[in-house]
Formats: structure tokens, sequence, C-alpha cells
């Protein structure tokens, strides 16, 4: 997290606030006002006061994860203060809809062609079988879960929950500094595997997301259907979308000058644009903006690059922001099936994608440090569930649906503290061994 936040910065977190003006009178002053307190929230906690909070590791941990941002905004929002209600936000549901576009234009702007064959092979196959696995296994857990609190039958009702539980456990969060890693040669290596095997599952994630949208349909009759035909086009119109935006976004961004004025001018119409069309197609705009970053990011030329580090210094703010509308998304009512779930996941998080990194960095075993906290890295939830959680509650804001969000919130929270517990663990059993054996040679001398 930097320690101070630019101009660029600053408007890229308070930009969902242009979406205010359409309410009127009293509501819409309301709305704005909530949206502005949001804003200055997110400013607050990345800027250089905050920081020496970050000297704490587990402090750092949940403010890196944009947890204590989720906090901030559950207290005050419905359950807590109420000054910013969910129905607030819903009525500028398209500044949500650009938020989101821009949250995957940034993942789809990592996705240069040139980085990705730099991924090492075992990375692509540790992401790989790591999407896999959450695929069976938290798919299976949730539809054996959720089948006690379903009232809808029919396999389109259960894509969007199941997909949602699925593609949140997907990866792993890509901040490294506050796991405590030495650092030495082998434990930055390490590190750097870490967050390449991160920005990879977060694209697959996002993609997952966005293909599994794609299929349900409602019938003339109001029932949701699968339909690959009307999927099928809803994908063709998406990828030529994201094709013919990030070419004519190539075109504006080679015009503009240096300026940043300039390049954010350029970007916030693109995401607009982007956005609002996915949409209204019916298609993720997370998906959509996350395709159209990886047109723009392959084409090239210098100035594309100096783009690309504009766009991605806002990523804190913007990350920050979404975790204070995801607390007040928050609906602290999901019963016991919601409490065994958020249970069953964060174990298979301990018990399977830690073992998973192990066997899948195996042939790097020479290189890399024999005991690291890194090794404890998967455990943690990506930030990109954050906004994976949001994005559903955009699409339909149901009571389900914000239970959903509450289960992978909490899940994430709970996987933050896990490997904290575990390090803190192992140190007091290897203190307490040393203290006897130390114990057992005075008393033998």
């Amino acid at each position: 997290m930097h320690g101070h936040v630019p101009i660029d910065q600053f408007q890229a977190s308070a930009v969902l606030t242009l979406a205010a003006d359409e309410g009127s009178g009293a509501g819409g002053l309301r709305i704005f006002a909530a949206l502005l307190v949001l804003s200055a929230l997110a400013l607050m906690v990345t800027s250089k006061s905050f920081y020496r909070f970050q000297r704490n590791r587990l402090t750092a941990r949940y403010m890196s994860g944009g947890w204590l941002a989720v906090l901030i905004g559950f207290l005050l929002g419905r359950w807590g203060a109420n000054v910013v209600t969910e129905e607030m936000l819903l009525e500028v549901r398209p500044a949500l809809t650009f938020g989101l576009g821009w949250i995957g234009a940034i993942i789809g702007l990592q996705a240069r062609s040139a980085l990705l064959r730099a991924v090492p092979t075992a990375v692509r196959r540790w992401v790989f079988v790591d999407a896999l696995v959450a695929i069976v296994l938290i798919g299976a857990v949730s539809v054996a879960l959720l089948s006690g609190s379903m009232r809808q039958t029919g396999f389109a009702w259960w894509i969007a929950p199941v997909g949602l539980l699925i593609t949140t456990g997907i990866g792993w969060a890509a901040e490294t500094r506050s796991l405590g890693e030495e650092r030495s040669p082998a434990g930055m290596h390490l590190a750097v595997l870490v967050q390449a095997g991160a920005g990879l599952a977060a694209m697959v994630a996002v993609m997952i997301q966005g293909l599994l949208i794609l299929l349900p349909t409602r019938a003339d009759g109001g029932e949701v259907i699968i339909s690959f035909s009307t999927g099928g086009l809803r994908l063709l119109a998406t990828a030529m979308l994201a094709a013919g935006v990030g070419f004519v976004g190539r075109y504006l961004l080679q015009q503009a000058g240096r300026e940043r004025r300039e390049l954010f001018v350029v970007y916030i119409a693109m995401i607009a644009l982007i956005s609002g069309i996915a949409s209204e197609l019916g298609v993720s705009p997370l998906f959509a903006a996350m395709l159209c970053g990886i047109v723009i990011t392959n084409l090239g030329g210098p100035k594309l690059r100096e783009f690309d580090r504009f766009v991605l210094r806002a990523e804190q703010p913007v990350a920050i922001l979404f975790g204070l509308l995801a607390g007040v998304f928050v609906d602290p009512r999901i019963g016991l099936w919601g409490w065994m779930l958020i249970i069953a996941l964060t174990l298979l998080r301990l018990l399977v994608k830690v073992p998973l990194m192990r066997w899948s960095l195996a042939e790097y075993q020479p290189a890399l440090p024999e005991r690291s906290p890194l090794f404890l890295a998967p455990m943690r939830q990506s930030l990109v569930a954050i906004a994976l959680g949001v994005a559903v509650i955009v699409d339909e804001a149901s009571e389900m649906n914000q239970e959903l969000l509450t289960i992978v919130l909490l899940v994430g929270a709970l996987s933050e503290l896990l490997p904290f517990l575990l390090a803190w663990w192992r140190r007091d059993g290897a203190s307490t061994t040393a203290s006897k054996h130390a114990h057992a040679t005075g008393a033998g001398a």
C-alpha cells in the first residue's frame, strides 16, 4: 500500500459518485452524500496517516486485503449507524457497474502476452488444478449445504449461487509482505511465484463467472432456463464489443497527450461504454472489461505502457471503496446453513490449498526455503472475491445474494486470520521444544 495518494487516485476513488446525479431532491442529495462519505473513507484508509498501522503484520493483512474497509462499511450500513443503505447504493447501480468494469479492466491490463509467457509451467499447472479443485470440491459442498435453503428448483437457479462460491474459492491473495517472509533470494523467488499465480487465478475466476452468467436467461413465462444459443450469442457480442472498444481506445490513447487528465477522460469513457453495454446485454461488466483490458495491453506502444502504470496505481483506492460497498451489503442473518458453509469453505482452503501448493511447486523445492510462511499464502482469499460478490448483487439484489456475499466475506476474513494463527502456533511450539531441550541439557550437565 502506498504511503500517499496522488490526485489520480482521488479521481479513481471518487468516480463512483458521478451517477448520484440521477437522484432528485433530498433523496439524490442523500445518495450523493453517502457515496461521498464512502469515497472519503477510501482515501483515508489509503492515506499516509494509516500507513503506520501496517507495522503490525496482522493489521497490515486486514488493511491490505480491504477487510478494515468491509468492517467500516458494515458499521455505516443498515446494521450499524444506518448512514448508507443498500437501497441508496442500488439507486446508483450504473455507478456500481462502472466500478466493476474498472476492476475488470485492471485485471485484463495485467494479461500482457509477454508476461503470461513468462509465467512458469508449474505455476500455470498450480492455477489450473486449483480451479479444478474449486469447481469439484467447493461445487459439491455448496450444492449439499445450499439444498436445505434454496426454495427454487432447476439447474438454472443454482448457477449464480454455486458459481459465486466456486469462483471466490479460486486463487489466493497476491499480497505477501504481511506474511513476514525473509528478504532472502529463496524467499523473494517464492513470493514472485505466489504473486504470479494469484494474478493468473484472478483472470480465471472472472472468466469462469463471466461465462456462467451468460447461460441463464428468462423464458417468456418468467422462468429461468439455460440457453446455450443465447449464451453463445452473448459471448460473441461481448468479444466483439471488447475488441472494438479496445481498438478505438488504443487509438484515442495514442492521440491523447501525456497529461493524466486526458488519459483519465479516455479511460472513463472506455469503461463507461463497455460496462454499460455489457450490463444491457446481461453480461458481467467484470468479464467484458477484462477482455477489453486484455485487448488494450496486448496492442503495445510506449504510451500504452505508461497508461497501464497510471491505471494500476489507482487499484488500491478502488479496492478499498469496493470493500466499503461490500460491507454495506452484508446481511448477518445467514442462519445455520450459512455458518456451516463458512466453516466448510475455510477448512477446504486450509486442508487442500496448502498441500496443493507444495505439490505444484515440487520441482522448485531446492531453490525455495524449506519452511516459509509464504507456503500458507493460498489459504488467504483473493481480493477479487469481493468484487465477484458485489457483482452478483448488482445483477440481482436479492436476500439470498446478500447472504452469499456475507458468507464470502466471512470466509475471507477467517482465511486471513488462519495463517497468522498457524505461524504463531508453530513459533510457540518451536519455542516450547527448544526450552524443553535446553532444560534437559542443563539437567544432564
